[in-house]
């Protein structure tokens, strides 16, 4: 049986008492959390401006660079935020309708507009179906 089971307690650490490792990794976290967003624009804008800057990036690379992307956004989160979202249900509801409706349809306006061929018509109403695009 284990201690917990048995009615016995592990020893606490004190207050004071962290694992070297354990500040080390909230500190690099904190770190890197603060940096995600300068380096998300910066290389936005390096993407922009300069694009032969980042040719030497491959495109098998762009899913695993999306999902540290959509990482790094989702640790910014706390539970304070959801505490937030969820004590105005009815706006959500109203977001969740217009992007799902609005947004698809007014990307395949601009795409008409733009006479984009089938498969870029696809792929933008399938990024305006997507939340923060």
């Amino acid at each position: 049986l284990s201690s917990a089971r048995r009615g016995v307690r592990a020893p606490r650490a004190a207050a004071g008492d962290v694992h070297p490792a354990e500040g080390l990794l909230a500190s690099l976290a904190t770190a890197i959390s603060g940096c995600f967003p300068i380096v998300v624009v910066t290389s936005a804008l390096l993407g922009v401006l300069r694009p032969t800057a980042l040719t030497w990036v491959p495109a098998s690379w762009m899913s695993p660079f999306l999902g540290l992307s959509m990482l790094g956004m989702g640790l910014t989160l706390t539970f304070a935020d959801f505490k937030r979202v969820l004590a105005a249900p009815r706006n959500i509801m109203l977001g969740v309708c217009l992007q799902y409706s609005v947004m698809p349809s007014l990307a395949f306006v601009i795409s008409r507009a733009l006479a984009l061929p089938l498969d870029l018509t696809i792929g933008l109403c399938i990024v305006g179906a997507c939340p923060g695009g």
